[in-house]
């Protein structure tokens, strides 16, 4: 690609030594077809012509490249001049085939002073998009798939412009789009328009098999009127990169797609909000070093509340909450930890269950704890903490959960509800806002004396007015059904 760019160079001397060697001194005159890559088209039909003479300039586009406009702008093709002087007509060619290579269109569709190379149609074969040292170095005018297995790489310093709505890179078939760039040169994907305004391009999406997709300094704004970057499928690696300025959300990773890191970026200014995973698995690739801010939902938001298989699920803390719309459900032999200072919210009657062979870690400090709460902050907008791990590695510490606590019939009427075979480990953790009667049900009292090991447990707030706001309902085992407690502690102490 370094030669293709300096080929206009040579042609604008070899012009200027045509037309030293001419005069005008009679009604013969020189018609030249010029092209910005002879790599990438060709022009037939110039020559020397008598005034008055019609002469035709047909532009054609070589394989993988496509006819954009001639250098005034216009893009009839072929085009009709009826000669009167020395003229030079220059012809704009781009990269990726498309159908249409010209027609009846007069209007004006690129600035000439930028010479902006055009991206259109589908580019098929190995392409590197270097820094050309303009303003706009390449203009998307509509759709741009990126096909077959090709790899399309952008250079540090490369502006890529999107001149209408629909205009998107769409990265299909086998195909990887990677971006090269570095902090001080970012390649940059930017809408009509570089201000305020958002939703002046639709985005880019990867639905391609390719697993090598990574993008590196990349600054993408001022799009997405659903989100700005999709993965369908296929991977993707972010790293030091800029989501800015967005009409919805800023990256959305569907059930298929995956995302290997995403580190070090910065999520702002997206009116939705800046993640959404349908798939819990890709919650691994969040680096400690993102940040987020100026969003319209300051959350990363995930739509599914699977958690499953012999997957390992990892929390970060980040300087905003995750939210789970659909609640958490942790199954199989799923392995989740929560690392100190995470903040996660529950959507509305949702809840958290922790299946029996899940070994779950949220472990906190006393000066970062781990909290769950609502996403609207009152007390019982959720339903309940459910846990049956029986593994007795499962760990709960210095947990703040708020809020829970749903009554029935929607709820479990508590806002902990300890399992037939839970054997985990709670300490340091307080239920407040509970909406429910009791604080916590546990089903079995015998397993919950032998199994279940807990410190400094509270509760507060829970709706009972018979005894105090402290309450646990026991089920069946060695304890009369229905007897009720004042504290964990003391049914502990009392199961011993």
């Amino acid at each position: 690609m370094k030669g293709i760019f300096r080929e206009p160079i040579i042609l604008i001397i070899s012009v200027i030594s045509v037309f030293a060697s001419c005069t005008d001194t009679s009604d013969v005159y020189t018609i030249i077809g010029g092209s910005n890559s002879e790599t990438m088209g060709t022009v037939t039909g110039d020559g020397n012509f008598h005034e008055g003479d019609v002469a035709t300039l047909l532009a054609v586009p070589k394989p993988g490249y496509h006819f954009a406009c001639w250098a005034d702008g216009k893009r009839r093709n072929p085009r009709q001049i009826t000669v009167s002087k020395n003229m030079v007509l220059m012809a704009i060619f781009g990269i990726g085939e498309r159908p249409n290579n010209g027609g009846d269109d007069e209007e004006d569709i690129v600035n000439p002073d930028t010479l902006a190379v055009s991206l259109s149609g589908t580019i098929s074969e190995d392409v590197t998009l270097e820094d050309r040292g303009l303003d706009v170095d390449y203009i998307v005018y509509d759709r741009l798939t990126i096909g077959g297995n090709a790899t399309v790489t952008v250079q540090s310093g490369v502006t890529v412009r999107f001149a209408s709505l629909m205009g998107n890179i769409t990265v299909a078939d086998n195909a990887t789009l990677k971006i090269v760039a570095t902090a001080s040169k970012p390649a940059v994907f930017v809408g009509k328009t570089d201000d305020i305004d958002t939703g002046s391009w639709h985005g880019i999406e990867l639905n391609t098999t390719s697993t090598n997709n990574s993008w590196e300094h990349a600054t993408i704004k001022n799009g997405g009127s659903g989100c700005l970057v999709s993965v369908r499928k296929g991977t993707l690696s972010m790293v030091s990169c800029i989501i800015d300025r967005v009409e919805g959300n800023g990256l959305d990773v569907w059930e298929e797609g995956r995302v290997s890191k995403i580190e070090d970026c910065i999520f702002q200014n997206c009116k939705q909000a800046p993640i959404l995973f349908e798939n819990n698995v890709n919650i691994n690739a969040l680096g400690d070093k993102n940040d987020f801010f100026s969003n319209g939902e300051n959350y990363i938001w995930s739509n599914s509340k699977e958690f499953g298989g012999d997957n390992e699920y990892v929390f970060r803390k980040m300087n905003v909450p995750y939210l789970f719309s659909e609640g958490i459900d942790a199954g199989g032999k799923a392995k989740i930890t929560i690392e100190p200072g995470v903040k996660i919210l529950m959507g509305l009657e949702t809840k958290v269950v922790v299946g029996k062979e899940v070994l779950f870690k949220a472990v906190g400090t006393a000066t970062d704890p781990i909290s769950f709460q609502g996403d609207d902050n009152v007390a019982g907008h959720w339903n309940v903490f459910d846990v049956e791990s029986a593994d007795k590695n499962s760990i709960m510490e210095h947990c703040f959960i708020t809020g829970a606590g749903l009554e029935p019939p929607y709820g479990l009427d508590c806002a902990l509800f300890i399992g037939e075979s839970c054997a985990m480990t709670m300490k340091n953790c307080s239920f407040t806002k509970v909406g429910s009667d009791f604080g916590a049900t546990v089903y079995s009292a015998e397993n919950f004396a032998k199994n279940f090991k807990f410190e400094k447990v509270t509760f507060k707030d829970a709706d009972y007015k018979n005894v105090s706001e402290v309450n646990v309902v026991v089920g069946y085992g060695i304890v009369e059904g229905g007897s009720i407690f004042d504290s964990l502690e003391y049914l502990a102490d009392m199961l011993k």
